[in-house]
């Protein structure tokens, strides 16, 4: 049955996956880091050629990369290897590959480890006895099975012209992606085990079981065929025997395809732009291979329209390892860069207050409202406080905001580091700014200049973060009243800037004018606070 599919991510929900994307692109966050911008020790001084082949081994612990001789052609250096085996560190175990490639373009790893590279050629003439092939290696490097004739081009059951991807099923049965280019063979090519033609499917076209270069392959635990239909700028979705399941729009121009064992879907997007597809944005996007949702984007920081990116920049190829590092094959700049998950979240600043002032239910009901914040954007666990201060009472001891935050470090929603420790925190160290200091949703939050300005933080607290002596009401009740006009509590500045005492604090600038929302709001806050996790 073949069924279009509608994507469930709720910014992304008014999109049919066949419509065209709106310029307006709307994405999810970006939780990965860069580990390495250049991942991989090459061989006797190497640097990195174009490279658009990656992907691990079974148990996911070494990763395999293939690469076109530190140059996009490997025609005139034919004593080069072109195929690495790599530990997660980036250590050299294995290579091989000298004397058979032109260029080295799709890789899979099959479930037994053997290595599958095809060879496509590449933009100018075939040269003679490379390329149009797909090989099976052992790990060792020893050469298995040779699919299509070298140096030979063709449309029929043992001839491809630049085949871009193979892949595996674990019954053993083979899939070419065959033609590189909108206007190549626009096909996928099915073989048994031993290399047996059994049918073929596709054609040129944009209708759902045409191709435009169809430049990916995956497959997800229930055995879908993932088709990465480059130029039409979709990912399509086969049985295994060819019939149409769903067409999937909304991983944008997809060079690069990888499903995990937790039918992640990984997609490298390597050449949107203006002219080619409008609106959306290069970069590796990330979702649920079962329903289609995104949850992550890796964005592209090339200029896609303009100088040497223009063509391509980023990942074509990518894959992740056992630990969920991602990789990214790029092409044009020539590397494998590796990425990491950023730092868990735990810092913030509250997107929304109590709504009642200053009376936050005391300083357990802000650690609760925190708590709830960052649950509700999928950080879950962990024990949060909100960095509030209360002075000494009768039969009480005063309680300093410092000490109730834990030891560091503290990371924002992007993974950012706002302090290492709580000296740097209160000291000359941080690394606090209007865009670091976000809330629980990645956001900025408004400051001095922004209308409106929702600057003041509460803290009731002084420069050090410990609590003021008692006596003056820096603290509206200990966060329980909400009293017009009377009564105070201590705000710091995210921003850095503004009025009061001391107008650069984060934490200690001046006091409100009183305790209620419009008090508040008022001098310049909204009810919000800082929120931070203990460890």
């Amino acid at each position: 049955m073949t069924r279009t599919h509608r994507i469930p991510f709720a910014v992304l929900a008014t999109f049919a996956v066949t419509a065209t994307v709106a310029s307006a692109q709307q994405l999810p966050p970006n939780p990965y880091r860069v580990a390495d911008e250049a991942f991989g020790k090459l061989p006797d001084g190497r640097s990195y050629g174009a490279t658009s082949a990656v992907y691990p081994a079974p148990d996911g612990r070494t990763i395999w990369v293939a690469e076109r001789c530190g140059q996009n052609d490997c025609s005139d250096r034919q004593n080069l290897t072109t195929i690495f085996q790599f530990d997660l560190d980036g250590n050299l175990l294995r290579q091989f590959g000298a004397g058979l490639f032109a260029w080295p373009h799709g890789m899979h790893v099959d479930r037994q480890g053997n290595v599958w590279v095809t060879d496509a050629v590449g933009f100018g003439e075939t040269p003679p006895g490379l390329g149009h092939v797909v090989y099976k290696f052992r790990p060792t490097g020893d050469l298995l099975m040779t699919l299509g004739r070298k140096g030979e081009a063709g449309a029929g059951h043992d001839t491809f012209t630049q085949p871009s991807d193979v892949l595996v099923a674990p019954n053993g049965d083979i899939f070419v992606v065959d033609g590189h280019g909108a206007g190549g063979n626009n096909r996928v090519v099915k073989f048994s085990a031993d290399g047996t033609f059994i049918r073929e499917w596709g054609e040129t076209g944009e209708a759902d079981g045409q191709f435009r270069d169809p430049h990916a392959l995956a497959m997800d635990s229930q055995g879908r065929l993932f088709v990465g239909d480059r130029a039409n700028s979709r990912i399509q979705i086969f049985d295994q025997d060819g019939n149409h399941l769903a067409t999937w729009n909304n991983f944008g121009r997809p060079s690069g395809l990888y499903i995990d064992a937790n039918d992640i879907l990984y997609a490298a997007d390597s050449e949107s732009n203006d002219r080619r597809n409008p609106g959306v944005l290069r970069g590796i996007y990330i979702g649920n291979a079962r329903t289609g949702e995104l949850t992550a984007f890796i964005p592209d920081t090339a200029d896609p329209n303009n100088g040497p990116s223009a063509g391509t920049s980023g990942a074509e190829g990518v894959a992740a390892d056992a630990n969920g590092a991602i990789y990214g094959a790029e092409v044009g700049p020539q590397t494998v860069r590796k990425y990491v998950k950023r730092d868990r979240m735990s810092f913030f600043i509250t997107s929304v207050g109590s709504g009642n002032g200053a009376n936050l239910g005391g300083i357990e009901g802000a650690d609760r409202h925190c708590a709830m914040l960052a649950d509700a954007v999928g950080v879950t666990g962990g024990t949060w406080r909100a960095y509030l201060s209360l002075p000494a009472a009768e039969g009480r001891p005063a309680v300093n905001a410092r000490d109730r935050i834990g030891s560091g470090p503290w990371f924002n929603a992007k993974g950012e580091l706002i302090a290492s420790n709580v000296a740097d925190l209160h000291g000359e160290n941080d690394k606090w700014t209007k865009q670091t200091a976000l809330n629980e949703k990645g956001e900025a939050v408004n400051g001095r200049g922004d209308s409106p300005n929702m600057h003041d933080l509460m803290t009731g607290s002084q420069l050090d973060g410990t609590a003021f002596p008692a006596g003056d009401d820096t603290t509206c009740g200990g966060y329980t009243s909400a009293a017009d006009g009377q009564g105070s509590v201590r705000v710091g500045h995210h921003d850095k800037t503004g009025g009061g005492e001391n107008p650069t604090s984060w934490n200690s600038a001046h006091g409100s004018r009183g305790c209620s929302q419009t008090n508040l709001q008022g001098s310049g806050g909204n009810g919000f606070f800082y929120c931070f996790a203990t460890g």
